[in-house]
């Protein structure tokens, strides 16, 4: 069996969050427990042939199916679940995960993705005696790697033979390819990002030759998330050191420059208690209000840390205290990774924290829009819990499946060696969604341009008395601002175009009923 320290150190400061619609409650259940209909008893944990398996990040793919990125036997290594826990075997290559050997002593693999083309991208770091670059993988659907990506399916970015380590991935409505990490040189780190096109091929409207690299001030500027916002925009977090770890977050316009129009020429440091905080994941509610999660010292220990800023990047004095929430999860070390936006804007912040008996266990907090606990989830808004009895538990993304239940990712030791683990949990948020249905019945929707939705009904009536209300969702369950112009039986729904080559919901409630449709621009 396999260990390795150096692999288990880059998976610790990495972390994701990903977001898809809510669901109806079910009866009997409590938001903040375990799903027993996920896996066994609400858990699963992936050992394959007895090496380390590593969950880092997750995303979704349209057909609900769970993408996680991690590592496994020191390479990248991509696992794909069914709704209900299981290993895809049947339509992910025979197994349920696929691995791939960049060469290098170790392939860290850190965040994923998927197109809409149901293609995923993952990106990591290529270590290679102590030196490591930019990797990033394309798979197709069915877990093979994408010949027309690349060189056979990988990239290697290496920034002038310098340490470059990748830890956030998004694509962007036009599918260019955005990874964020950062590059070392003589023991000053600065935060990095590069833009890819779509084949694979550095972006040369991108920063210089499609690489960005951005020095905040001091000797260890390190990215570990970064965000897309709805105007193409590009936000970056993560963690500087000014004699104390502060969070930092800055914002790039969609050539790569500086946004001197957000924070203090476009970046934002805070400092807590002036003690160490890190910083190492960034998401956006659907007001534009950005999050920044992680953990902060607090006397001898650690607690759960968010920031939110301003869609400007000034600290919001709206939430918790001065623009700052610390939770205190555990007896001690508590640290705070992932952080995921539900469509309500409630928030959920997932991680590790130490309990009574000295073991680390899953860590989730969810709060409300206003940074305050949700009180209404798990005990007292925080749920924990441990794979088993035995070994530590590493938890550091968060997302929800369709059907509204969260899962936590990670990896728990056991025996001494490390496993994927994913729970499944209730959220308890009825928002009243019924199945997600092709256009039938009275309404019938369809894309007319890239960023613009038919709405027609057969009762004009329905219409004109505003007895009918529309909203538009995402897939991944964000609302969408959008303008409405009434025209004849139905709405032209206007949205933004960062939204184009999407899958959509549109939710449609009249006096009677509530339907989701889908619709693809």
């Amino acid at each position: 069996m396999k260990k390795n320290s150096q692999k288990i150190s880059a998976k610790l400061i990495a972390a994701v969050a990903f977001c898809a619609m809510p669901f109806m409650a079910v009866k009997g259940q409590t938001a903040g427990t375990l799903d027993f209909n996920f896996g066994s008893s609400g858990k699963v944990i992936i050992d394959v042939l007895g090496y380390d398996n590593l969950g880092n990040a997750v995303a979704l793919k349209n057909n609900g199916k769970i993408v996680i990125a991690g590592i496994y036997n020191n390479d990248f290594a991509i696992y794909q679940l069914n709704s209900d826990g299981t290993l895809d075997n049947n339509s992910f290559n025979n197994k349920g995960f696929s691995s791939f050997d960049f060469g290098g002593t170790t392939d860290d693999g850190a965040d994923i993705a998927v197109q809409s083309d149901d293609k995923v991208v993952m990106v990591g770091s290529i270590v290679d005696n102590g030196i490591s670059d930019f990797g990033i993988v394309r798979v197709n659907s069915d877990g093979t790697l994408d010949n027309t990506f690349g060189s056979s399916g990988k990239v290697i970015i290496d920034n002038s033979s310098r340490d470059d380590r990748a830890y956030a991935l998004k694509i962007q409505s036009d599918g260019k390819i955005v990874v964020s990490g950062y590059t070392v040189s003589g023991g000053d780190a600065d935060f990095m990002t590069i833009r890819l096109n779509t084949d694979g091929k550095l972006d040369n409207s991108f920063g210089s030759n499609g690489i960005k690299q951005i020095d905040i001030g001091s000797n260890d500027d390190k990215c570990y998330g970064n965000f897309i916002q709805p105007d193409g925009k590009i936000l970056m977090g993560g963690i500087v050191n000014n004699g104390t770890i502060d969070f930092v977050v800055l914002r790039l316009n969609t050539d790569g420059t500086l946004d001197n129009t957000f924070g203090n020429s476009g970046k934002q440091i805070t400092d807590f208690k002036g003690k160490d905080d890190w910083a190492f994941s960034i998401a956006m509610q659907s007001t534009g209000k950005i999050l920044l999660g992680g953990y902060c010292k607090s006397a001898n220990n650690n607690d759960y840390a968010i920031v939110r800023y301003d869609s400007s990047g000034n600290l919001d004095n709206t939430f918790g205290v001065g623009g700052i929430q610390v939770t205190t999860v555990g007896t001690s070390d508590d640290y705070g990774r992932g952080v995921c936006v539900q469509r309500n804007d409630k928030i959920l912040f997932v991680g590790r924290y130490k309990d009574a008996n000295g073991k680390l266990s899953a860590g989730l907090v969810r709060y409300n829009a206003d940074g305050n606990l949700d009180n209404s989830f798990g005990q007292n808004g925080k749920f924990t819990q441990k794979f088993g009895s035995g070994g530590d538990d590493y938890l550091n993304a968060v997302g929800i499946q369709p059907d509204g239940r969260i899962f936590i990712v990670g990896f728990t030791n056991i025996n001494g060696t490390f496993d994927l683990g994913v729970m499944g949990i209730y959220s308890g948020y009825n928002i009243g969604f019924s199945k997600i249905e092709n256009s039938k019945g009275n309404y019938h929707i369809y894309s007319t341009s890239k960023n613009t939705i038919k709405l027609e009904s057969a009762k004009a009536l329905d219409f004109s008395l505003n007895k009918v209300q529309v909203s538009i969702y995402s897939f991944d369950g964000k609302l969408i601002p959008s303008s409405y112009i009434y025209n004849n039986n139905g709405y032209i729904i206007e949205i933004p175009e960062y939204y184009s080559n999407h899958l959509l919901l549109v939710q449609v409630n009249d006096n009677k009923s509530s339907q989701t449709f889908k619709v693809k621009l």
